[in-house]
């Protein structure tokens, strides 16, 4: 017996996954500040580089070290984090 007014069964599928789908989107917009490169990473790993620099001008190596590193844990795309990583292994009496 066919109830007046329920969707065909073509439309209620595609209502489903219409409703899959949006929820999958709200999970990964929810969670996007955890996505690589994304503002609130940059700026994460930005603020660690900064703390870096002034580690490394106060003479503190090792404490520049782990920055750079938290650095990249935040944002793994973010390119002058790599670049401290590799200056910092050039023998001082080699750098420019």
């Amino acid at each position: 017996m066919k109830v007046l007014g329920s969707p065909p069964r073509a439309l209620s599928a595609i209502g489903q996954s219409a409703a899959v789908l949006a929820i999958v989107l709200l999970t990964f917009s929810a969670f996007a500040k955890d996505v690589p490169g994304s503002p609130h990473n940059r700026s994460l790993a930005r603020s660690y580089v900064v703390s870096a620099r002034n580690a490394w001008g106060a003479g503190s190596q090792t404490q520049a070290r782990e920055k750079l590193k938290l650095a990249l844990q935040a944002d793994p795309t973010y390119a002058e984090a790599y670049l401290l990583m590799g200056f910092d292994r050039v023998p001082k009496r080699q750098r420019c």
